[in-house]
């Protein structure tokens, strides 16, 4: 294993173990309406919009493996929920832009709505609610949409600029990926 390589899994092990630490012992003055921010959901999106399909098919597997184990969920929802919505920031809007703050905002706020619109539509296909589905649907966009798309946001911008900072790839090499999308 080369130098870059052993940077590239040290650099992601940190950032997953610290994110997944600080996820599930944030105190509930970060939360709003009771929704805190899903932060190894966002690394994963940022992680696919900056580094290419290769890394967000990985980590999007590893983190949505870490969140289903440790939130109780069924295992492989949240991971498959993770690895579509990584590579869809990996290839969406990428060739507009690359590396653009605003962008990867967008595609924090995209990628939550169907996070929770996919989410919400599983809760209701296999544990039917007693609310109709216009009830429960409005109740879902007031009570956890909006403010995960508010957290989700925020904390996007914050790990946003760790990455560029202390991301996995020297910053020479990041011009290599935007034509190669290659995990090392």
């Amino acid at each position: 294993m080369n130098k870059a390589t052993i940077r590239i899994i040290i650099s992601y092990s940190l950032f997953l173990w610290l994110l997944t630490i600080v996820q599930f012992s944030l105190p509930e003055f970060v939360q709003i309406l009771g929704i805190k921010p899903d932060l190894l959901f966002v690394f994963c999106i940022l992680v696919g919009y900056l580094y290419g399909i290769s890394d967000a098919i990985i980590i999007g597997l590893i983190a949505g493996f870490i969140r289903d184990s440790l939130a109780g969920r069924f295992l492989g929802i949240g991971m498959l929920i993770f690895l579509f919505c990584s590579v869809f920031a990996s290839i969406f809007l990428k060739k507009f832009l690359s590396r653009n703050v605003l962008i990867a905002l967008c595609q924090v706020l995209m990628a939550t709505i169907l996070y929770y619109i996919s989410i919400n539509a599983i809760s209701l296909i296999f544990f039917q609610s007693s609310e109709s589905f216009f009830q429960y649907s409005i109740w879902v966009i007031q009570n956890q949409m909006i403010p995960g798309i508010v957290t989700n946001i925020i904390t996007a911008g914050i790990l946003f600029y760790l990455l560029k900072k202390f991301g996995p790839y020297k910053k020479a090499s990041l011009e290599v990926l935007d034509d190669s999308y290659s995990l090392g």
